[in-house]
């Protein structure tokens, strides 16, 4: 697939670190409802882990519907405009969950009002990761682009990884309710913030000029039957299997599995989660392919099935081992590994896009999304069938799955250089 890319622009730095902001409060945001069925949900209210994990996909259930125009969207009103709209109405959305938990005790109508503000929360939520993948691909320097995609995803994950004791100790001092209206309204501000200080738009490329060809802005139908941006996708959907097995039950596992107690399960969790995001940045410093690079396609498979497998491997041995604290070094061990190649996904994506890049990028965490979306439900029901290292060992073969897709992906990309003249 060949398409020419957003004109670069120049990129300030404070940019790149207001984005590493809006994805860290973002998921920050996003996963404090699994600290609250960790913490209060299920052990207080009595709330069983199939009903928590209804309220952990019904997030993912919206967000994977709309994220396909959402794409588009972001193409038409450019990324600093959905930045903006994500931060506002996924910050309000958060608050609203806060409210309900002040209003209403732990019953089948607070159940059913967090289901439907989730489902709420995932549909304005999805333009956070192709916006963000949509704004860094006018980084002229393709390894620069996949650090800079490896530190907003590593943002992600400081986000996910602060939630736990955080947000944590913020239920300890104001309540469950209170510490999500206090963190949604922080991740508002931080939008506004954004809007003032963040780069400025370029001209729209989703309005193409009457000379533009059709592989300069590839059209929703030639990315949808793109081969390889569909097995990037199947692999990406791979990969946020076992990434949001971690977020949404690392925890818990953590402390009711490996009997580890509640206080340091939280910090345990987040150093589970610092090490997904080490390799997120290690990853862009590690993947070679930069300018001048003479196929930096096939250098960012071969690391991103080194990763994935590397991952897997790493995990299945964890679920083997019996000694409690091995077997969090081997999964903070696997984070890490499978972490490295989150930016090379962000960064192909959005480069078979071209000026198409937010659309994409949406397409490509479509597929990834439907991982996430049956990650939370298929693995609590996996784990109450055969047990959580069953359930482990389910993703990790999922993993092996997602760097065969890569393998498929270099096969047919050898193969198109081939007939090139």
């Amino acid at each position: 697939m060949t398409s020419s890319s957003p004109p670069s622009i120049p990129f300030p730095g404070r940019a790149l670190i207001l984005l590493g902001a809006l994805a860290g409060l973002g998921h920050f945001n996003r996963v404090a409802i699994s600290v609250v069925g960790n913490e209060y949900l299920i052990p207080a209210a009595g709330w069983s882990e199939v009903q928590m994990g209804w309220i952990y996909s019904a997030f993912y259930l919206s967000y994977t519907i709309c994220m396909l125009p959402c794409g588009h969207w972001i193409d038409r009103v450019g990324p600093k405009r959905a930045l903006l709209y994500f931060a506002l109405f996924s910050g309000w959305s958060v608050i609203l969950m806060g409210i309900a938990g002040m209003a209403m005790a732990a019953s089948t109508a607070l159940l059913s009002t967090l289901i439907a503000l989730r489902v709420a929360a995932g549909a304005v939520g999805t333009p956070l990761h192709p916006a963000a993948a949509s704004t860094l691909v006018r980084i002229p320097d393709p390894s620069k682009r996949i650090r800079a995609n490896g530190w907003v995803s590593a943002s992600a994950l400081i986000g996910v990884a602060c939630s736990y004791p955080l947000f944590g100790g913020l239920m300890d001092r104001i309540g469950w309710s209170g510490a999500l209206v206090a963190s949604g309204a922080a991740l508002m501000v931080t939008g506004l913030i954004w809007r003032s200080l963040g780069p400025v738009a370029p001209t729209r490329t989703a309005l193409p000029r009457q000379e533009n060809k059709l592989s300069e802005h590839p059209g929703f139908m030639e990315l949808l039957k793109e081969p390889k941006l569909m097995l990037l996708g199947l692999s990406y959907a791979a990969f946020c299997y076992f990434q949001y097995l971690a977020f949404f039950w690392g925890n818990r596992y953590v402390s009711d599995i490996l009997d580890i107690a509640p206080s340091t399960a939280r910090w345990i969790a987040s150093l589970m989660m610092a090490f997904h995001g080490i390799g997120m940045v290690l990853g862009g410093f590690l993947t070679p392919g930069g300018q001048g690079s003479r196929d930096p396609i096939r250098s960012r498979g071969r690391m991103a099935i080194l990763s994935m497998s590397a991952a897997a491997a790493m995990g299945l041995m964890a679920v083997s081992f019996e000694e409690p604290y091995g077997v969090i070094a081997l999964l903070a061990l696997s984070l890490a590994w499978l972490g490295v190649s989150e930016g090379i996904f962000w960064t192909q994506a959005a480069e078979w896009g071209g000026a198409a890049s937010g659309q994409s990028a949406a397409i490509m965490n479509t597929w990834g999304n439907m991982g996430g979306l049956i990650a939370p439900i298929a693995a609590a029901w996996i784990a109450a069938s055969y047990g959580w290292s069953i359930s482990i060992g389910v993703a990790c073969f999922l993993l092996l799955g997602g760097a065969g897709a890569w393998g498929r992906i270099l096969l047919i990309h050898g193969n198109t250089q081939k007939i090139q003249p």
